[in-house]
Formats: structure tokens, sequence, C-alpha cells
């Protein structure tokens, strides 16, 4: 799951159809983040050891959700 929201966003940011306020955290998270293949040839996207990617996450769950047909109806 998480490597589709990242290679979503990815995609999108390539198109140039996300924008962003170049905020100082979300900047540097965006340029940490990597992604490293495994033995078996599996891509996995993180922050290196030690650093955070809450901010990139968050980025890609919002891009995500705005082009999810999904609507939210609150319980009565």
């Amino acid at each position: 799951m998480k490597a589709l929201l990242v290679e979503g966003l990815a995609a999108k940011m390539e198109r140039g159809e996300v924008t962003f306020p170049p905020l100082a955290v979300l900047m540097g998270e965006l340029e940490a983040f990597e992604a490293v293949t495994g033995p078996t040839g599996t891509t996995k996207y993180a922050a290196p050891v030690g650093e955070h990617d809450d901010c990139v996450i968050a980025l890609a769950l919002a891009v995500a959700g705005a082009a999810s047909e999904v609507v939210y109806t609150p319980a009565m």
C-alpha cells in the first residue's frame, strides 16, 4: 500500500499535477526520501534511518484522497 501511495505521488509530481507550499520540513523529507530494492527485488520506500517521512506520507495520502471518488458519510 505504501509503495502505491508513494509511486502515485511521484508520478503526479513528475507530471506537474501536484502543488504544495515549499515548507522546509516537507522539502527536507522529500529530498531525503529513498527507494531501496532488497535482494528479492522488492522496493521499499522510506526515510533514511534516523529521519522521518511523516510529511511525505501525509502528502501522498492527501493526493490519493483527492483523486478518490469515495465520499465519507458520518454515522448519524
